[in-house]
């Protein structure tokens, strides 16, 4: 394919796959659900796309030389080309992406630096790198010489030493260099560049390297790249590497070191360059160098194992794979041309090469060649490079688009059209009633939980806290009974002697046996009963205000519910109206109920043969009571004095004292203990009365009412499934017509 039309099929794809891509965009910010629900291998594949973009996007095609540091990448580039262009031997501290462009003009190198926010950013990355080695996040933002302080006796323990020293390499020179804040680039000879590489001062703050040679095979739109090794402590080169195979390379030569296949750094490249890759066997080379160092019983070992690995990765048989010794191919080409550089590094090699030559090759430097296998990587490269290259770049850029974009995400956005096709054609109706009754449901339950919440609450109150006010109460009222037994009117029997007499109009003469004893206890027991109807009725009604007050706030959220109508509250407030006076009037029934065994404390109990139980000590005090004085009262002719009552008034009193306040006081607390269950039950009538109302109004309005508001809901949530059905069916017609096109963009490509 000519140059010419690979760059105008170039551009057309690259507009196909960016509209692609814009639709995957907006997929993301406006379908957040449906991309989140996506498996995470399909949401992977679509992020693919920006790879093909990236390598459409760049006019020329790069061929990168990738592999483990030291696995023979520039001695392979070098030997590829036939010439020595770039540095043997180089430090790992000193590798540096290194591009290698034809040019018809002179040889020169460019030295393209870092700019300042680049530097900054290769200062933070090793402090990354050093804060994960030694598991100290608190490094990353740790001061220089304080971080020194901490890692040096980890590093004395054999730990990150490479990458410390280089870190210290980086801290002295960015202090001590000047760094161009937009980057700079630097025109050298091939020489200089060679000289630059190897400083390792020099290398850190390089960002690439460009060589323009003269004479080779390489086609004007087309860049070898010799990337450094993943091992290399230069994060920032490492990044570069990683990035470069796994977005911009349109071809690779994969350089494994035959003694050691695949190892960590080897195998995460392998895995990057595969990822979503449709042509990997036809736009991969496989090389493994120092073949010839390996034993026969090695080198079929190291064959099994290869393919096995490729196997394992599911790379395609028609995979290609050479044989080689790339520095003897190297130094075989300079020997034949009498080109050796005078470079150390490369002198050091040649008298291997040299004892080689007579051993292996007969002397012949062109055999030393061709057993390397070189000539036919030359060839394979060069035909796939100037023939085939253009061609399977753009195949690539269709199938790869097609195989993580074009297929998978239609078939999901199909599958969820389809489904809201069925929800809005019966299953969103039926999902509509199944809601609405689950609403009023939860509703229903909540409402009528938070009423009972309300009875308990207000139960466990009076068993706890209302008990102790009737107690007090309670103690209040026969504090009173005692200040009247003690020196009350009410228990001065001269004061209802006259009370007798006079009630009479004269007509009564004296009183009768006994009678002055029983009005004393029957006014008494009068008092009695009148406080204790009081102090209930108001703890009754404090009770039920209570109840008010809480059934109230909870009719709150009941009365939103239906919309506040009047129609559906009523019945709630008439049961509270009408629960009221009931609630009185029953507490009033059995108030009265009550008081009247007070009335039992006059009642004589026979007493048992041996006088143990039974009888009345009430009833025996006031008897002999009433003998005191008994027959002064009966003489009509004697004026009665108080003085004449003052035996019968304290026996009386003594009685009382000593009998009838500790009845009383056992009356009243059996009474109370088992009024307040009557209350509670009472509260019980009232809540099941609630319940009804709530069961035979509330609830059938809630129907209504939720049944509209899950109509509307289900409206728009419909309104919403048709728009994206729509949208999707729409979104699926665009990706098939664009996949279409991009077809017949290969199709006139030819």
């Amino acid at each position: 394919m000519k140059p010419s039309h690979y760059q105008e099929s170039r551009k057309a794809l690259l507009n196909h796959i960016d509209r692609l891509r814009s639709m995957r965009d907006e997929l993301v910010a406006k379908e957040p659900l449906f991309m989140n629900n996506l498996p995470p291998d399909v949401r992977q594949k679509m992020l693919l796309l920006d790879r093909e973009s990236t390598r459409l996007r760049n006019p020329d095609l790069a061929v990168a030389f990738v592999g483990g540091f030291s696995a023979g990448k520039s001695s392979l580039v070098n030997a590829f080309l036939g010439r020595y262009l770039l540095p043997e031997s180089t430090k790992v501290t000193t590798a540096v992406p290194t591009f290698v462009r034809s040019t018809t003009g002179s040889e020169t190198a460019e030295l393209h630096y870092l700019n300042e926010a680049e530097a900054e950013l290769l200062g933070e990355m090793y402090r990354r790198e050093i804060a994960n080695l030694f598991n100290l996040p608190e490094l990353v933002s740790t001061p220089y010489s304080n971080l020194m302080q901490q890692v040096q006796p980890l590093v004395r323990e054999g730990r990150g030493r490479r990458l410390v020293e280089q870190f210290e390499i980086y801290q002295t020179q960015k202090q001590n260099r000047k760094i161009d804040p937009r980057g700079r680039i630097e025109n050298v000879s091939l020489h200089e560049a060679h000289q630059k590489i190897r400083d390792e001062t020099e290398a850190m703050f390089l960002d690439r390297v460009v060589l323009h040679i003269n004479g080779s095979q390489i086609p004007e739109d087309i860049v070898l790249v010799d990337l450094p090794g993943v091992s290399v402590p230069n994060p920032r080169h490492r990044e570069i590497t990683f990035r470069f195979v796994s977005e911009e390379a349109h071809a690779v030569v994969f350089v494994l070191m035959a003694t050691r296949l695949f190892d960590k750094d080897e195998g995460e490249i392998l895995e990057v360059i595969r990822a979503g890759e449709s042509h990997i066997a036809e736009k991969t080379f496989w090389v493994l160098n120092r073949w010839d160092s390996l034993s026969l019983q090695q080198q079929h070992q190291t064959v099994a194992d290869f393919e096995a690995k490729m196997h394992e990765t599911e790379i395609p048989n028609n995979y290609q794979w050479f044989r080689t010794n790339a520095l003897h191919g190297l130094l075989a080409q300079l020997c034949a041309c009498d080109e050796l550089p005078n470079d150390p590094a490369l002198q050091s090699h040649l008298k291997d090469y040299m004892d080689a030559l007579e051993a292996r090759y007969g002397g012949s430097h062109e055999t030393a060649k061709k057993e390397s296998q070189l000539p036919q990587l030359q060839e394979q490269v060069f035909q796939f490079i100037n023939d085939r290259l253009r061609q399977t770049t753009l195949r690539s850029a269709v199938q790869n688009a097609r195989d993580n974009f074009c297929e998978p995400l239609p078939s999901h956005l199909r599958q969820t059209k389809d489904n809201d096709d069925a929800l809005i054609n019966g299953d969103l109706r039926r999902k509509e009633k199944e809601q609405s009754q689950q609403r009023v449901d939860d509703r229903y339950e909540q409402r009528k939980a938070d009423l009972d919440d309300q009875f308990k609450s207000l139960g466990n109150e009076i068993s706890s806290q209302r008990s102790e006010v009737f107690r007090t109460h309670a103690k209040e009222l026969i504090d009173q009974l005692q200040t009247k037994i003690a020196d009350g009117p009410e228990t001065d029997a001269y004061t209802i002697y006259n009370e007798i007499i006079n009630s009479h109009g004269r007509l009564r003469k004296y009183p009768y046996h006994f009678e002055i004893e029983l009005r004393i206890v029957d006014n008494l027991n009068t008092i009695l009963k009148h406080s204790f109807r009081d102090i209930v009725r108001n703890q009754a009604s404090e009770i039920f205000n209570e109840l008010v007050k809480r059934v109230k706030n909870a009719l709150v959220k009941i009365s939103e519910d239906v919309g506040h109508d009047p129609e559906i509250m009523k019945p709630f407030n008439d049961v509270m109206y009408k629960g009221h006076n009931s609630f009185i009037e029953r507490i009033d029934g059995i108030v009265m109920d009550k008081a009247a065994e007070l009335d039992a404390s006059l009642l004589y109990k026979p007493k048992d043969w041996l006088g143990l139980h039974g009888g009345n000590k009430i009833l025996d005090g006031l008897e002999q009571a009433a003998r005191l004085g008994f027959e002064n009262i009966q003489d009509a002719s004697r004026s009665i004095e108080r003085t004449d009552m003052e035996h019968k008034t304290k026996k009386i009193r003594e009685t009382l004292h000593n009998h009838y306040i500790d009845q009383v006081s056992a009356d009243y607390n059996r009474i109370i203990k088992g009024f307040f269950p009557i209350i509670i039950s009472n509260l019980h009538q009232i809540k099941d009365e609630i319940f009804k109302v709530l069961a035979t109004k509330y609830r059938p309005a809630l129907d209504i009412r939720l049944a509209h508001e899950i109509e509307e809901e289900f409206a728009g949530q419909r309104k919403d499934l048709e728009e994206r059905s729509r949208r999707f069916r729409t979104l699926i017609e665009q990706i098939e017509l664009i996949s279409r096109e991009m077809g017949a963009v290969l199709v006139g490509a030819g």
